[in-house]
């Protein structure tokens, strides 16, 4: 189920039958199409033994029963909170020391490498999120939810913030030339161009480049 929905969160309890809390958590960060998935684990046992044995396999936090249903409901928000804020830090690989704690290693090594992709095919006007998702190993529904829940972004939109990056930089440095900046992104076309420029730094092209003048 956690593969094939991706849920925001999952709560589960430690002690089941068949695949304890543990393993199962070990199992879905092992596993890259539910890495980034929090985890929740529930627990009867209040040693510090029994409850960091499941934060050591992966698990996002715990809380101890019998327990109060408000203090779990904030704790989900809490987590699903805090998730959206390390998204930009993620996105941007700003990864300071608490975020590297709530994303596995293999969620920052996906991000980047999504980003290299989409960086080595800049200019490319046929790159698309089928050749997104062959590069990167995943299909197109599992990118678009992987990239949705990690960053926050559809796959398109992923891929057109980090051409309007690309391009900004251009005009940071001094380019003024609206068609070189979409020659060097693969945009043919002006609107989409600057429709997309718009979204990402909340002014059109032509804006941009005049407030760097």
């Amino acid at each position: 189920m956690a593969i094939s929905i991706l849920p925001d969160i999952i709560i589960t309890d430690i002690m089941m039958p068949e695949m304890d809390g543990v393993e199962m958590c070990q199992v879905i960060r092992k596993n890259k199409k539910t890495s980034h998935i929090p985890i929740l684990m529930l627990t009867a046992k209040t040693d510090e033994y029994s409850q960091n044995i499941g934060l050591n396999a992966g698990a996002w936090d715990h809380i101890s029963k019998p327990f109060d249903t408000i203090a779990l409901l904030q704790k989900i928000s809490n987590i699903i909170v805090t998730r959206h804020a390390y998204r930009k830090q993620l996105l941007e690989q700003n990864i300071t020391l608490e975020a590297k704690v709530h994303y596995t290693p293999y969620d920052q090594e996906f991000i980047s490498k999504a980003i290299k992709v989409v960086e080595n095919n800049i200019d490319n006007s046929e790159f698309n999120p089928d050749s997104f998702a062959l590069a990167v190993g995943l299909s197109r529904m599992q990118l678009h939810r992987k990239l949705k829940a990690l960053s926050g972004q559809s796959t398109t939109s992923f891929v057109n913030s980090i051409k309007v990056k690309f391009a900004s930089r251009m005009f940071d440095q001094g380019c003024d030339r609206i068609q070189e900046a979409m020659d060097a992104v693969g945009v043919n076309s002006h609107a989409h161009f600057n429709s997309m420029f718009k979204k990402v730094k909340g002014m059109t092209v032509a804006e941009y480049i005049s407030s760097k003048k």
